[in-house]
């Protein structure tokens, strides 16, 4: 057996190699890698020093060297350089000291901002950033998973009513309760504002499921101390389920739960629903009237039909609200209740109202300049502060004068941004324009309202003005709204009118104007111009039956004229 001899430089490798080893082990839990560097070269020379100089004996070496030279003073000279190294060492041993602190420092900001980029800072939850990484990571798994998506329910109310410190606070109680409620979970986040997701892995099973969403939806419900303050919220829950194998993206999974979320809502809040296929068909349905609606917004289709306001004193018309009408060319017409949503959703509600502002500014020049138009403006739209100056625009482009117009804001648009909605009507009530309140007495209504919003009309709920004929506290709610706004010097209008008996009642109990299908459906512009016409020829002709009594007593006399405001 032949053995090769090691050569010197290998043989003290081999012995220095494991010691340097073991140093850098130890300093990898003290320091990062470039100061690990410098210790270990500092610790290097220490040990070629030492082991050099006990092979020379270089103490001895120096003595007899500075003994051959006297006149040089050597060993004053080595007293100054060990002096220095001994300060040398105690700084650099220092500097270490230093370096470390510095280091830990950095170590801990860069956790803060790890933690601040994957964490909700409010619940100190996971966020959206997290919840998405992790989804990704469990889909790309394939192992199956179930995500489900909480939103909470009754909740703008309590900030609105309490405050937003308040509404902070109930977040954070509710996050700690939902992740008590759900127990064993892959990952918890708040995924902004009141909406919350979880995230179970390899979990298909539907009891499972339904135990951990009945106990959510169990423990939001229980009311929530704050302050002084006891706080009633509930939430929704939709859930999405990917089989083991399933090929599906966790984009596509998040819009299944919030179809599942959507028609939980539907159903009446505090509830929980699976995602089904068929649920993705309304999706897709409402995809296509988005592109349609963009289109026929470009095209001119939406266009504006007017429905006549009736001066209850008099019997004329006093003006027409503007409405929005769609013609589809495969779905025939579509009302406003679903494509304003649309309109919404999209941010096109603007461009759409000034539309049909523009259209019917034009479209009033062949009716009598005492007719106003009413417009009804969005909630969205009373938080942009260039509404003033859009309407303006469209009002001067045209040349309508601005106190014939009237903007119609609901009840509930207000409660959004009540500060800003102030401001803005009052920007327009400075223009010219009247402001309305319509549907009174059905929203968040409130006297304040009244006291500080730039009120000119009251426009009474069709809702109780359809229900007087038999409920006695219809009739005692809207003489109660008439009352106020007489009291308070406002108009007040009353929509839904139906029959002669309720017009008659308004007229009697002393409401300023109305409209209804009892006096006219919205028309578009050249039926609604035909019906004025018709409207001043009846009145001349009143006139010149019997000027001095109500023109009630001759409906006898001209029937047909009659029907044909009526129709």
């Amino acid at each position: 057996m032949k053995v090769e001899a090691l050569a010197p430089e290998s043989v003290i490798t081999a012995l220095v190699a494991p010691f340097l080893a073991a140093v850098d082990r130890w300093l990898s839990r003290l320091a990062p890698s470039w100061v690990r560097i410098e210790v270990l070269f500092l610790a290097l020379g220490c040990l070629v020093t030492l082991v050099v100089g006990y092979q020379v004996d270089l103490f001895a070496a120096f003595l007899a060297f500075s003994g051959r030279h006297p006149a040089w003073n050597l060993d004053k000279f080595a007293a100054v350089v060990v002096t220095l190294a001994l300060q040398a060492l105690v700084l650099a041993a220092f500097r270490y000291r230093q370096m470390r602190r510095e280091y830990a420092k950095r170590v801990d900001a860069e956790q803060t901002m790890a933690d601040l980029a994957l964490k909700d800072s409010l619940t100190g939850l996971a966020n959206r950033r997290a919840f998405h990484q992790r989804l990704d990571a469990l889909v790309s798994a394939g192992t199956g998973c179930a995500l489900m998506m909480i939103d909470l329910d009754r909740f703008k109310p309590v900030n609105d009513l309490y405050g937003h410190d308040a509404g902070d606070e109930l977040l954070r109680q509710l996050s700690s309760r939902i992740g008590e409620a759900a127990g064993g979970f892959d990952c918890l986040a708040r995924l902004g504002g009141d909406e919350f997701g979880i995230l179970l892995s390899e979990t298909d099973e539907i009891d499972v499921l339904n135990h951990k969403a009945a106990a959510i939806l169990e423990m939001i419900d229980r009311p929530v101390n704050i302050g002084a303050a006891n706080c009633t919220v509930g939430a929704s829950i939709g859930i999405a389920v990917a089989q083991a194998g399933m090929e599906v993206s966790s984009d596509q999974l998040v819009k299944r739960a919030d179809l599942a979320l959507y028609e939980a809502k539907d159903s009446g809040r505090g509830k929980y629903r699976y995602f089904r296929s068929q649920m993705a068909e309304p999706l897709a349905k409402r995809s296509r009237l988005e592109v349609d609606f963009r289109n026929a917004l470009l095209r001119g289709e939406i266009e504006p039909y007017y429905q006549p306001l009736i001066n209850l004193s008099t019997g004329n018309i006093e003006g027409y609200e503007i409405l929005a009408r769609w013609q589809h060319p495969e779905l025939g017409m579509i009302l406003p209740d679903v494509f304003v949503q649309i309109a919404e959703d999209t941010g096109t509600i603007g461009e759409m109202t000034l539309r049909l502002l523009r259209q019917a500014c034009l479209d009033s020049d062949e009716w009598p300049h005492s007719h106003y138009l009413a417009l009804n403006i969005s909630p969205v739209q009373l938080r942009n502060r260039d509404l003033r100056a859009d309407l303006c625009d469209v009002l001067k482009e045209t040349g309508f004068e601005a106190h014939r117009l009237e903007i119609e804001v609901t009840e509930n648009a207000l409660i959004y941004d009540l500060e800003t909605a102030r401001l803005i009507l009052w920007d327009l009530k400075i223009a010219g324009m009247t402001i309305a309140l319509d549907d009174f007495g059905t929203g968040y209504s409130s006297l304040h309202h009244l006291r500080k919003l730039p009120i000119d009309k009251l426009k009474i709920d069709q809702s109780f003005i359809r229900t007087m004929s038999h409920s006695a506290k219809s009739r005692k709610i809207v003489n109660a709204v008439i009352a106020l706004g007489s009291s308070m010097g406002l108009a007040t209008t009353a929509e839904g009118v139906e029959t002669e008996e309720s017009a008659l009642w308004l007229s009697q109990a002393g409401c300023t104007s109305a409209q209804g299908y009892y006096f006219g459906r919205p028309l578009p512009s050249s039926e609604a111009w035909l019906l004025d016409t018709t409207e001043r020829q009846l009145m001349a002709l009143r006139q010149w039956l019997s000027p001095t009594r109500d023109w009630r007593e001759q409906e006898e006399v001209v029937p047909s004229l009659l029907r044909v405001i009526n129709d």
